[in-house]
C-alpha cells in the first residue's frame, strides 16, 4: 500500500465502519443513477429522428404516437429511478451521519472532565451540526455530482460524437470554462457563507443569552443596550450577505453566458452544417438538449469538489476528537465496588493541572458516618477535593482512598454510583420537577422522590406548585429561586442513597434554618451517609465532627468547631468576619 493509500485509509478509520453496513445501498443508487442517465441520453435521439422523419413527411400518426410512447415510457422509468438513487443515496448518507452523531457523543460522554474543561460547549456543538452537516453532504450530493458528471458526460459526449465530431468540440470549450468558474468561486461563496452562518450563530446566542438574562436586563434597564446590541449583530449579518449575494450574483450570470456562447457556437457552426446539408434538423435539436444536459454536470464539478474539500476538512476535526482517549482508564481487574462504607482518607494526594498546583500534600482521614466540613479562600483546592474523589481527575501523586482501596482501583461507574454530589453549580434540566429529581438509572417509586424532597426540605414548596411534581421547571429551572434549585438537586442526591454525600457549596442559597434542618435530616437518613460539606459559612460547619481548613492548596488546619475557635487560626478568623457582618446585617 503506498503512502497516500495509508494516509486516505487513515482519514477513513472512523467514517468507514459506520459507512461499510450502506455500501449496497450506495452502489444500487450509483447503478440505479447511471441508468437513468443513459436513458436521458437516449431521448433527444429518439426525438431527431421523429423531427427528421417529420421534416420529409415520412412519419404519420402511427410512428409519431409509437416515438411518444417509447419516449413517455423511458419518462416513467427515469421518474421512479430518480425516486430511488434519492433514497438509496441521500437516505445512506443521512444514517451515516446519525451513526457518526452517536458515535461522537458517545465519545463526549465518554471522555474525562479535562477535555470538557478544554473545549467550548459551542464548538463541540458545530462539531455534532456543522461538521456533521458537511460529511453528509459529501457523501450525499459531493458523490451524487462526481457520480453524475463521469456517467453523464460519458455518455452524453458518446451520443455527441456520434452526431458530430468537429461541432462536439467546438461547443464543448463554453462548458468546460463552467466547470473553470464554478471550482474557482465556489471556494469564496463556501467560505462567505460560512462566515454568514457564523454571524447567525452570534445573533442566536446572543438573543438566548438576553432571554435567559432578560430579568437582569430589566432590573438595570439594559433594553435600549440589549437592543443596540441586537441591531449590530443583525447588521452584521446584512454585510455578510451582501457579499454572498455579490459573489453569487457575478457568478450565474457568468455560467449563464457560457452556457450562452455554447448556444450560439451550435447555432452558428450547426446552422452552417444544415444549410450545406451535412446536418439535419433533428440532430441540431438533438444537440442543443445534449448542450443543455452537459451544462449541469460541469456546473455540478466545481460544487463536487467544493463539498468534498469541505467535508474532508470537518471529518479531520471529526477525527480528532474521536481518537481521543478518557484520561480516566479503569483498569481490566477493576474491582466491583459493593456495600460501601464510607470511609474517605487522602494519603499525600498533590494534584497538578495546566503547570499550576492545587493541592499539594494533602492527608486527612475520615470515618464511616462521620460528617467533614471543608472551608478556605477561593482557589484554595476544595472543589478539586470533591473532583478526586469521584475521580473526574486523577492524582499527580497520592492516593485518594474509599474503604481501604484505592479509587483507582474500582470501576468508575460503581464509584460513582455510591457517591452523590451536589455541585456549587446547580444544572437542571429543562423538564418536570419528578423528571428532575429522579436522574438515577435504578428503579425508583414516587414515595422514594418525595421522601426525597422531604429531607432536602422542598417538599412543601412542589406541593404549592399547580402541577406539584409534574411542574416544568423551564430552561435551567428558571421559574425556580436559588434556594429552591439548590434543595432539588440534594434530593436528587438524597435519591441515590448514596454511601457518600457530598454538598459542595450546595447550601449557599438557603438560610441558617433552612441549612441546619437539611444537615439534620442527612444525618438522620436512614443510612446515615459520610458526609461532606463544603462551605464558605461557618453555620454550615458547626456541628461537623470534623473540619478541614484549606489554604494555597494545603491543609492549614484540622479539628472540631470549638478546637479551631480555641486555636485562633484561620478558621477563628473567618468566623470573626462572618459574625461582624451579621451584626452589621441585624443593625
Amino acid at each position: 500500500m503506498t503512502s497516500t493509500e495509508t494516509k486516505r485509509t487513515n482519514k477513513l478509520r472512523h467514517l468507514g465502519p459506520a459507512l461499510s453496513p450502506y455500501w449496497p445501498q450506495y452502489v444500487g443508487g450509483i447503478i440505479i443513477l447511471g441508468t437513468v442517465d443513459v436513458i436521458q441520453t437516449v431521448i433527444p435521439g429518439i426525438t431527431a429522428r421523429v423531427i427528421d422523419e417529420l421534416a420529409v413527411f415520412r412519419a404519420g400518426p402511427r410512428e409519431l404516437g409509437a416515438a411518444l410512447l417509447q419516449i413517455g415510457l423511458l419518462v416513467v422509468a427515469m421518474t421512479i429511478g430518480r425516486y430511488l438513487w434519492r433514497y438509496l443515496l441521500w437516505g445512506s448518507a443521512r444514517r451515516v451521519e446519525e451513526q457518526m452523531r452517536r458515535n461522537l457523543f458517545a465519545k463526549f460522554m465518554a471522555l474525562s472532565a479535562e477535555f470538557h474543561d478544554r473545549h467550548k460547549t459551542g464548538d463541540l456543538m458545530a462539531l455534532v451540526t456543522n461538521d456533521l452537516e458537511a460529511v453528509r453532504e459529501a457523501l450525499g450530493d459531493g458523490l451524487l455530482m462526481i457520480s453524475d458528471f463521469i456517467i453523464m458526460t460519458t455518455f452524453t459526449l458518446i451520443a455527441m460524437f456520434r452526431f458530430n465530431r468537429s461541432l462536439t468540440l467546438m461547443t464543448l470549450v463554453p462548458l468546460v470554462l463552467i466547470a473553470l468558474v464554478v471550482t474557482r468561486s465556489g471556494p469564496i461563496v463556501f467560505r462567505l457563507f460560512k462566515r454568514v452562518q457564523d454571524a447567525f450563530s452570534a445573533l442566536s446566542d446572543y438573543v438566548q443569552e438576553a432571554m435567559t438574562g432578560i430579568r437582569v436586563i430589566k432590573v438595570f434597564t439594559r433594553e435600549d443596550a440589549a437592543t443596540r446590541g441586537l441591531r449590530e449583530r443583525a447588521m452584521d449579518i446584512e454585510r455578510r450577505n451582501v457579499r454572498l449575494v455579490t459573489v453569487w450574483g457575478l457568478t450565474f450570470p457568468l455560467i449563464d453566458f457560457l452556457g450562452s456562447i455554447a448556444t450560439l457556437i451550435l447555432l452558428w457552426a450547426g446552422g452552417l452544417l444544415v444549410t450545406r446539408g451535412q446536418f439535419s434538423i433533428g440532430g441540431l435539436v438533438a444537440f442543443n438538449t445534449y448542450i443543455g444536459m452537459l451544462a449541469w454536470p460541469m456546473l455540478a464539478l466545481g460544487w463536487a469538489i467544493n463539498l468534498f474539500q469541505r467535508g474532508q476538512a470537518s471529518l479531520a476535526r471529526i477525527n480528532e476528537i474521536l481518537d481521543m482517549q478518557p484520561t480516566i482508564l479503569e483498569r481490566p481487574d477493576a474491582l466491583t465496588l459493593g456495600d460501601m462504607h464510607g470511609e474517605i482518607e487522602f494519603d499525600h494526594v498533590t494534584f497538578e493541572r495546566e503547570g499550576k498546583r492545587i493541592l499539594d500534600d494533602v492527608s486527612f482521614h475520615v470515618t464511616p458516618g462521620q460528617k467533614v466540613g471543608i472551608i478556605g479562600p477561593i482557589g484554595s483546592g476544595k472543589t478539586t477535593v470533591v473532583s478526586l474523589l469521584t475521580r473526574a481527575y486523577d492524582t499527580t501523586s497520592g492516593r485518594v482512598l474509599i474503604d481501604g482501596h484505592d479509587v483507582r482501583d474500582y470501576r468508575v461507574k460503581d464509584l460513582r454510583r455510591a457517591i452523590g454530589v451536589v455541585t456549587q453549580d446547580v444544572f437542571l434540566f429543562s423538564d418536570s420537577l419528578e423528571e428532575n429529581i429522579n436522574v438515577t438509572d435504578l428503579p425508583v417509586g414516587a414515595e422514594e422522590v418525595q421522601e426525597a424532597t422531604r429531607l432536602s426540605g422542598i417538599y412543601k414548596n412542589i406541593m404549592e406548585f399547580q402541577d406539584e411534581f409534574s411542574t416544568v421547571v423551564g430552561e435551567r429551572g428558571v421559574t425556580l429561586s436559588g434556594g429552591e434549585k439548590q434543595r432539588v438537586t440534594i434530593a436528587r442526591a438524597i435519591l441515590k442513597k448514596p454511601r457518600i454525600l457530598v454538598l459542595d457549596d450546595a447550601l449557599s442559597a438557603v438560610d441558617a434554618d433552612t441549612e441546619k434542618h437539611i444537615l439534620d435530616n442527612i444525618a438522620n437518613f436512614e443510612t446515615t451517609p459520610t458526609t461532606v460539606v463544603i462551605s464558605n459559612r461557618i453555620s454550615a460547619l458547626r456541628h461537623m465532627d470534623k473540619v478541614l481548613v484549606l489554604h494555597d492548596g494545603h491543609v492549614e488546619e484540622e479539628g472540631t468547631h470549638s478546637d479551631l475557635l480555641r486555636a485562633k487560626g484561620m478558621y477563628w478568623h473567618i468566623f470573626r468576619k462572618q459574625l461582624v457582618e451579621r451584626k452589621v446585617e441585624k443593625e
